[in-house]
């Protein structure tokens, strides 16, 4: 049903690449390097170009490393996916612009909350500053656009407590739906388990700066995954798909636990949690084109059918690192050299 074709690129890095990200207005990819050095890479050229080197000693290029571009494609961040450390660069200035962190309460536990928006012709970044909170700064101003102070609890005498806005959520992954309508979470809570959660950005900017706390948007899209920081994409304007495994001491004695031991994917509406599908899948990561493509070195390079679950293609033998929706290709990097493969359907 699908014909691959893959190409090797002629040119060789000295330094390893650590991630990648499509840069959709101009169809080439950034990427990074166990050096902390940024690069443009065109495949279709086959070319790379410098842009800077990342200043920052408390970010560890050994490690695992993430990148997020802004909508705009002015500015990157990069962090250490679960460090506590960050840099935003400014692409068209070569330099570093400033650095953000997040507090030390179990940040390994969570990749590091960090995306951009665009609003009204500004450019905006969300971020993790504390395990329970989220806050959103104008790039250009480096303002926040949504101020709010701590939550608190109070106990009185009898020993009855009152919370307000008190968020028990750690944090983790964000991904900013394709319209930027939606932000979805995957975070974590005391049992602890895996909990994935969505809210409505509009209504977060404008209307309620405790949007992300307990505003009247924010639904628990999945609460009782086995794990977390589990791979997740969007699927549409309005759906995610988000790849775990229920917890099994989580369910009541009679309940039958179903798939606890294998990954499956399930496909929600942010807009009211309610599930269209799930099905079994490989682990791996998550991209969706038409078709829901997830990889890993593990257990290759796979295709399903989001609407009815079915696998389409696999190759064990295939595995990418990023995609480029813009020119429909793959980036896979082993040791230092890249390969780019594109899917096509045959007729």
């Amino acid at each position: 049903m699908f014909e691959v074709k893959t190409k090797k690129l002629g040119l060789r890095l000295d330094e390893r690449i650590v991630d990648a990200k499509p840069l959709l207005k101009s169809m080439k990819f950034i990427v990074v390097t166990e050096k902390g050095n940024l690069y443009t890479l065109d495949t279709v050229s086959d070319s790379i170009e410098r842009i800077c080197f990342v200043q920052c000693p408390e970010i560890n290029f050994e490690e695992r490393v993430t990148l997020a571009v802004s909508v705009q494609e002015e500015f990157i961040s990069v962090v250490n996916t679960y460090g506590k450390n960050g840099v935003i660069v400014d692409i068209a200035q070569k330099k570093v612009l400033r650095p953000f962190e997040r507090d030390d309460y179990y940040f390994e536990q969570s990749i590091f909350p960090a995306v951009f928006l665009e609003d009204n012709n500004r450019t905006l970044f969300v971020h993790g500053t504390k395990w329970n909170r989220l806050d959103i700064t104008d790039i250009h101003s480096g303002e926040s656009v949504v101020p709010r102070p701590d939550p608190y609890s109070v106990t009185d005498e009898g020993g009855s407590s009152e919370e307000e806005h008190l968020l028990d959520y750690f944090h983790g992954q964000l991904l900013v739906s394709p319209e930027g309508d939606w932000i979805a979470d995957s975070g974590w809570i005391w049992h602890p388990t895996g909990s994935v959660t969505a809210w409505n950005v509009k209504k977060w900017l404008t209307e309620n700066v405790w949007e992300s706390e307990d505003g009247e948007s924010r639904t628990t899209l999945w609460w009782g995954k086995y794990d977390w920081n589990e791979p997740i994409c969007w699927i549409g304007k309005t759906k995610i798909g988000i790849i775990g495994r229920i917890d099994p001491d989580l369910l009541a004695g009679e309940e039958e636990t179903p798939l606890s031991e294998e990954f499956l994917i399930r496909i929600l509406d942010v807009r009211d949690g309610k599930e269209s599908i799930s099905f079994k899948i490989a682990f791996g990561d998550l991209y969706y084109d038409d078709y829901l493509y997830c990889t890993s070195a593990q257990s290759g390079f796979r295709i399903y059918d989001p609407g009815t679950g079915e696998e389409l293609y696999a190759n064990s033998g295939l595995s990418a690192s990023a995609y480029h929706p813009g020119v429909r290709q793959f980036l896979s990097l082993v040791d230092r050299e890249i390969t780019v493969f594109t899917v096509t359907e045959r007729p």
